[in-house]
């Protein structure tokens, strides 16, 4: 064989394998799908511009006109945790009850911003894109679970009016949560919200043959409140992976792409903030992630309250070059949907078994069904079906059933290796497994 053949033999599969690979690096081949997507990137960012979402750390938040209650309510928040920190009672719940006792007044002064006061401007430097955090909701949690603690208080007490006016002041601190832009700021403020139900089911109790008591608390758990939800969460998660994906080699490298970022922020002259990302793994991940968001800011515009686009968001399919960011992150959104599913089927149970409750203090007998107390709801997480109860003397329970569709008797019945998913309400309270 003359050398020529051999230099054949050897280059002509190199050259083939060459010109493969050349070919996959312009089209994409399978899984590997970089070259078209990252050609993708400047029409992703344009539509996104196009439709009002964030591009830049000035356009993420969109605060509630208004006189600001949030600096009001953030610095009597954080006197409140300091002062849970510090606290003497053996548990929990005793620190929670001397601290609402004690620092009651601090408690009227969050309840007296969140009443007269409608802005909510949140002080978030976006400059600082994944390095942000937020100290606050925690302090924001604590003051909730301190509002809850003082209504049971006052429901025991005979004072319902002060008590709805408590968990109210608990509502309208999570809907304005739920407005600041981030998943987490969301996630707390449906957490808040199911702080207040379960505090709704306790001061029922309570409140048991009190007629008029019942209706004010059944009132407030039945008022409409659209502020809870997920939605303005799409405007800042969709900036913090533009941000990352800009600033991808700077605040990590590959271990950024799974989320795990470096524990020291650079310094802010390191750090993009403007354009679309260069670099093509770059570019092809922000084709990816930002136009699945896009899809669904148009579809909250399109049917808002329906959680649908949540789910879609989430669903990323198979595992190509271009979606690995979206396949470890965006499975929260499903996540996020499930819960604010499950706090509105919370709202409607609690709701029809204070009802139950408050038919028992007019009328002197228990009903024999959920009908006969005006509470045959549609049970919000089955669709045609109606919420189930169990209507006693001595205990009462009504229930929807959970996402996973097994009917456990709110609770009741359940295997012990598994945590129940039925939503209910129980009288009494602490009747609750």
């Amino acid at each position: 064989m003359t050398t020529l053949t051999k230099i054949g033999c050897i280059g002509v599969p190199i050259a083939c394998v060459v010109a493969v690979y050349v070919v996959g690096c312009q089209t994409g081949i399978g899984p590997y799908d970089l070259p078209p997507m990252a050609r993708k990137a400047d029409a992703v960012y344009a539509e996104a511009k196009r439709i009002g979402l964030p591009t830049t750390s000035a356009e993420v938040l969109v605060p509630i006109p208004g006189e600001d209650a949030r600096a009001e309510v953030l610095s009597a928040s954080r006197a409140l945790s300091e002062a849970l920190a510090g606290a003497n009672g053996s548990t929990p719940d005793e620190r929670l009850r001397l601290v609402a006792q004690e620092r009651s007044g601090v408690l009227d002064k969050v309840v007296a911003a969140l009443e007269t006061k409608p802005g909510w401007e949140p002080a978030l430097n976006w400059d600082k894109g994944v390095f942000l955090l937020f100290p606050e909701y925690a302090q924001f949690k604590g003051t909730a679970k301190l509002l809850a603690r003082r209504a049971e208080i006052r429901a025991k007490q005979g004072e319902p009016a002060s008590a709805v006016r408590d968990l109210k002041a608990i509502r309208t601190l999570s809907g304005r949560l739920c407005t600041e832009s981030t998943l987490i700021s969301a996630l707390v403020g449906i957490a808040l919200d199911q702080i207040g139900l379960r505090a709704a089911e306790r001061c029922a109790t309570e409140l048991d043959g009190d007629a008029e008591g019942l209706e004010l608390l059944r009132s407030e758990v039945a008022r409409p409140h659209d502020a809870i939800g997920i939605e303005a969460s799409v405007r800042g998660e969709f900036y913090l992976y533009l941000f990352s994906f800009r600033n991808l080699s700077t605040i990590g490298g590959v271990g950024a792409r799974a989320g795990a970022a470096t524990g020291t922020p650079p310094p802010p002259s390191a750090l993009v903030r403007d354009g679309v990302p260069s670099g093509m793994f770059e570019r092809a991940s922000f084709a990816d992630i930002g136009q699945r968001f896009i899809e669904a800011a148009k579809a909250i515009r399109a049917k808002p309250g329906d959680l649908q686009w949540a789910r879609d968001l989430a669903d990323v399919g198979p595992p190509t070059a271009s979606n690995m960011y979206a396949q470890d992150m965006l499975e929260v959104y499903r996540q996020a949907a499930d819960q604010v599913g499950r706090v509105r089927a919370q709202r409607r149970v609690c709701e029809a078994g204070i009802g139950v409750l408050e038919f028992r203090a007019r009328t002197g007998k228990t009903p024999a069904t959920l009908a006969e107390a005006k509470a045959d709801f549609e049970d919000p997480l089955r669709v045609g079906e109606k919420m189930k109860a169990i209507l006693e003397k001595d205990r009462i329970v009504v229930w929807s059933v959970g996402l996973n569709g097994e009917d456990e008797k709110g609770g009741t019945v359940r295997d012990p290796a598994k945590r129940p998913d039925d939503l209910a309400f129980f009288y009494p309270s602490k009747s609750r497994p």
